[in-house]
């Protein structure tokens, strides 16, 4: 008993665990393969009918993290165009009521209103006094400006024929006070403002058609309302 002493106890081996006939010992290691991969294969066969049902919808594939968007309101649709439409047309209207033949009416690039008046429809030849003829004209023009928030351009054009002396040195001159009369007959009979308004004079350097016959120098003199796109803003106190 005394030589026993001192050794290392010594445990009883684990009961053997049974083994079924033709199966080895170490296939009990990796018997739990099998349902794994079944559930496995269950779970992407779920994901892949999800995925397909997802495309039918339209949704398609989300990745990680992506942050879904948000539906941005739609904006206002603007009415400039219709007020550019509105313009154009009463002036043609108004053109068409005084039934003057010499006045075009159209839309510029940069989207102003142009009422071209040629010959001598606001002036005889030479003068700066304008016609009665044309004042009716004008007051309804002077109506529509009334109606739009944008500045005024008046530009007076001759022919190429110089002056004789009086009154206009050069054309310079009498074009600047051929769009004097018009625009000053805008504000005084038409009730438009008068810082709306631009007056310049061109001479017989912006003709429509050379000043080759009579009739072309005749296009040439005329007086342009350009109804412009930019916005009059009254300072304050005006």
């Amino acid at each position: 008993m005394d030589s026993a002493a001192g050794a290392a106890p010594v445990f009883p081996d684990p009961p053997a665990r049974a083994v079924e006939p033709g199966v080895r010992a170490d296939d009990w290691a990796t018997d739990w393969a099998v349902p794994w991969s079944d559930l496995m294969m269950t779970m992407f066969v779920l994901f892949a009918a999800l995925f397909a049902a997802g495309l039918t919808r339209g949704e398609g594939p989300r990745s990680p993290g992506a942050v879904e968007q948000v539906a941005q309101p739609r904006p206002t649709p603007s009415l400039e165009p219709l007020t550019r439409i509105d313009v154009l047309e009463r002036s043609r209207e108004a053109v068409r009521e005084a039934r003057m033949e010499e006045v075009d009416v159209v839309l510029t690039r940069d989207n102003a209103v142009r009422v071209s008046v040629r010959g001598p429809l606001f002036f005889d030849l030479g003068s700066d006094a304008l016609r009665p003829e044309a004042q009716a004209f004008l007051r309804r023009l002077a109506e529509i400006i009334r109606a739009t928030p944008y500045r005024v351009q008046v530009i007076g054009h001759t022919d190429d024929y110089p002056t004789r002396g009086g009154r206009f040195p050069t054309n310079w001159e009498l074009s600047v006070l051929r769009a004097t009369r018009v625009a000053r007959f805008l504000i005084e009979e038409g009730g438009v403002e008068p810082a709306r308004f631009t007056v310049m004079g061109r001479a017989s350097y912006d003709p429509v058609v050379p000043n080759l016959s009579d009739r072309h120098r005749a296009l040439n003199r005329r007086v342009d309302i350009l109804i412009t796109r930019e916005r009059f803003v009254p300072e304050a106190g005006t």
